[in-house]
């Protein structure tokens, strides 16, 4: 009976061609409620359909007989309403290491409401966020969410908040009649829908902070993990994870577990020319695995003469950077050793401490 109420009121809502907010300063009643009525999850006081249809230009008197079904329908009607949905991608094999990352964000998931996960491309945010989820996933019973923003994917346009929006409402079984326009209206819409669930959220490969704003959640017990390359210092109340490349002995398990066992060869050669980094030791050791004639030395071989494709990854990273720091980019690569401070940066490219700062 409240979707029939709710389908009604929503056609009133775009006879008005008024925003949630004007609505609400219209008839009085407040943006949340209002979601709420248009959703299905409550149902109006009479005065306020009253007034919606005044606004409207319509007559309330045929809706009475809707109103009062829904009113006096039973409420566990809603609960049963509610779709769970798991989104989440397949979890990633022979996933190793980030004990310290993972206990992390099963205490953020209890205490706080946003994680964002940061580090460079191919560090294993995705991995370590999707990992994460599914063990949080029986902590979270009312939907499993996940939405690449791709803000650092090749050959593709970020996801706009408003898009995005419309995605996640969907995901929670709106139908598209009632997913309002605007940007805020949709906002507002996704922050009273999660209130009402505890569900856990992954906000993947975010360019910053601005695209994901739109997208939080606000009261209510979600929880939302963000990944992205920035660090989303511009959050409120954000817990921040810091990811770096994989330590020596994680890094080593993880190749092997990739790779389908040991095989003849320097593995410590082969980590180098990975940089340790999570992604470029899966690509190395998916080689290794599909060629079982290969010894490491052959795959040392490979890689030095750069068989490895994984540019693209950091490509999309240096778009993102303009021309001095890319600049100053390329230089420190340059720099022998595994440290540099400010000064040193400053003198190599020869301009002001303050700018190399």
């Amino acid at each position: 009976m409240r979707d029939e109420l709710a389908g009604q009121l929503a056609q009133l809502r775009d006879l008005t061609g008024r925003s949630l907010r004007e609505l609400a300063r219209d008839i009085n009643a407040s943006s949340s409620s209002l979601s709420r009525y248009f959703a299905g999850q409550a149902v109006p006081p009479w005065p306020t359909v009253v007034a919606l249809c005044k606004v409207a230009g319509r007559d309330p008197r045929p809706l009475r007989e809707v109103w009062e079904r829904a009113k006096d329908a039973p409420q566990t009607n809603q609960a049963v309403a509610l779709q769970v949905r798991n989104d989440l991608p397949h979890d990633v094999t022979a996933f190793t290491g980030r004990r310290t990352e993972l206990d992390l964000l099963a205490d953020a998931a209890r205490s706080t409401s946003l994680v964002a996960i940061d580090g460079m491309g191919g560090v294993g945010k995705t991995a370590l966020a999707v990992h994460a989820a599914h063990l949080l996933t029986p902590d979270f019973p009312d939907g499993q969410l996940y939405l690449d923003l791709h803000g650092f994917t090749p050959g593709r346009e970020r996801l706009e908040p408003v898009e995005a929006l419309r995605v996640l409402l969907g995901a929670l079984g709106l139908p598209p009649a009632r997913i309002p326009d605007g940007l805020a209206e949709r906002a507002a819409l996704w922050r009273s829908e999660l209130a009402t669930r505890r569900a856990i959220v992954l906000l993947d490969n975010a360019v910053d902070a601005e695209q994901v704003g739109p997208l939080l959640s606000g009261a209510g017990r979600s929880f939302v993990v963000v990944t992205s390359r920035r660090r989303m210092v511009e959050l409120d109340g954000v817990q921040p994870i810091s990811l770096d490349v994989l330590p020596g002995e994680e890094a080593a398990r993880l190749f092997v577990e990739s790779a389908g066992g040991d095989r003849p060869g320097d593995v410590a050669e082969v980590l180098r020319r990975c940089g340790n980094l999570p992604l470029a030791i899966r690509v190395a050791a998916a080689r290794l695995r599909h060629r079982p004639a290969w010894t490491l030395d052959t795959l040392v071989e490979r890689l030095r003469d750069g068989d490895l494709t994984v540019s693209e990854v950091f490509e999309m990273s240096l778009r993102q950077l303009d021309p001095a720091q890319r600049r100053m980019f390329r230089l420190l690569g340059l720099v022998p050793g595994e440290d540099i401070d400010a000064y040193g940066a400053a003198a190599l490219a020869g301009i002001p401490l303050p700018n190399a700062r």
